[in-house]
Order: structure tokens, then C-alpha cells, then sequence
């Protein structure tokens, strides 16, 4: 019989916490599910958006929304491009728990079913030199633009 001898190590150091930014805020965007325009009067439907945002976090973040156009190898065949109309981009800092709402509008040229999922949310810590994290909307926001 051989008897083996142990040697106890020191265990290694736990690994850093990786923080998620993406975590740190919330968004919702608010819009009616369908909306009525003539577009023989005007050819441009503007429809009020509102993006919600909340620091679900207990530091203080940074927040960039960027509003962008989806390229059109992005957009699926059953949705159509649109415009966003006004600021192209808001910078904002919310407290902890803090809840922001942005109003944005969204144009349309024609009736059809449209993705307003295209803004881009960036957020990171306050007083933080890290590289801004994108937070993901993961399902579409589809608007139904009806001819009158």
C-alpha cells in the first residue's frame, strides 16, 4: 500500500466581477399599435414615440440614445424604412432609480408595418472611463401606419 501525501495550495484568487452595463437601465418605448393617415392630403405621417428610460441600478449612469435608420439589408421584407424626425441623438445622466422619458417622432411616406426598434441605447457608469455598452431590445416594437 502506498500512501499519498497531499499538499494543501493556496486557492486560487476569485476572478474580477465583470460588470454589465447593459444592465444598468431599462427601456421602453411607447406607441400606438396603429395609427390613420391620408396620405393623399400630406405625404408625411408624423406619429409621436416616447422612449422610456430607468437607471434600475444604485449608481448613477450615462446614457446615450442614438436614433438611427436601419440599412436596408437590415430591415425584414414585411417592414419598411421610416425617418426619425428631430434630434438625431440625446446624452443624458440619470440618478440611481431615477425614470427619464424621451419624446421623439417617427415620419412615415407610405401605409405598411414599420420596426421603430432601430434606436440605439449606449450606457455606462458615471465618472467611468469603461467603453459604453449597448442595451439590446430584444423584440420588435412593429407599428401598423393604415391608409385613410
Amino acid at each position: 500500500m502506498v500512501l499519498l501525501k497531499f499538499r494543501s495550495e493556496p486557492a486560487p484568487p476569485p476572478a474580477p466581477l465583470k460588470l454589465d452595463f447593459s444592465e444598468l437601465i431599462r427601456t421602453n418605448l411607447s406607441y400606438p399599435q396603429s395609427h390613420s393617415h391620408q396620405f393623399s392630403s400630406s405625404s408625411m405621417c408624423v406619429v409621436c414615440v416616447s422612449l422610456t428610460l430607468t437607471n434600475v441600478s444604485v449608481s448613477t449612469a450615462q446614457v446615450s440614445v442614438e436614433l438611427q435608420q436601419r440599412a436596408s439589408g437590415e430591415a425584414e421584407d414585411s417592414c419598411r424604412l421610416f425617418s426619425w424626425v428631430g434630434k438625431s441623438q440625446y446624452r443624458v445622466v440619470l440618478s440611481p432609480d431615477q425614470v427619464l422619458s424621451l419624446p421623439l417622432r417617427a415620419c412615415f411616406y407610405s401605409a405598411g408595418v414599420y420596426d421603430l426598434s432601430s434606436c440605439r441605447v449606449l450606457v455606462r457608469p458615471a465618472q467611468s472611463d469603461a467603453l459604453p455598452e449597448s442595451v439590446h431590445s430584444h423584440c420588435p416594437a412593429l407599428i401598423v401606419i393604415n391608409n385613410m
